[in-house]
């Protein structure tokens, strides 16, 4: 279920990490990365390999809009050989934020 809560990440590439290689976001938040490449290689992050930023180069930005999330998942870079040396995120869900825009009416109105 979306909360409709936009929970931003910033996230650095390094030449094989990714710096932090942990986040943990409440479910049904729509996770938007800040991705720095900080090394010197081309890198770049993907939500199971398939959407997320571009190939950036050394010291490029950019954001990823990675969608609701709603169970653990991970990203990684896909440039052949990073995934498999380490350049891996992994995403964990956390209990969701409270719903405080809708009220409950005191029981006996």
């Amino acid at each position: 279920r979306a909360t409709g809560a936009v929970e931003p990440v910033a996230v650095e590439l390094g030449d094989l990490f990714v710096e932090p290689d942990r986040v943990e976001i409440p479910s049904g938040s729509d996770l938007q990365v800040e991705v720095t490449n900080g090394g010197d290689l081309v890198h770049d992050l993907t939500l199971e390999g398939e959407t997320g930023t571009d190939r950036l180069e050394s010291g490029e930005t950019q954001t990823a809009d990675f969608g609701v999330i709603d169970a653990d998942t991970q990203a990684w870079c896909t440039v052949p050989g990073h995934k498999e040396a380490g350049m891996l995120l992994d995403i964990v869900v956390t209990q969701p934020v409270p719903d405080t825009t809708t009220t409950t009416a005191p029981a006996g109105s």
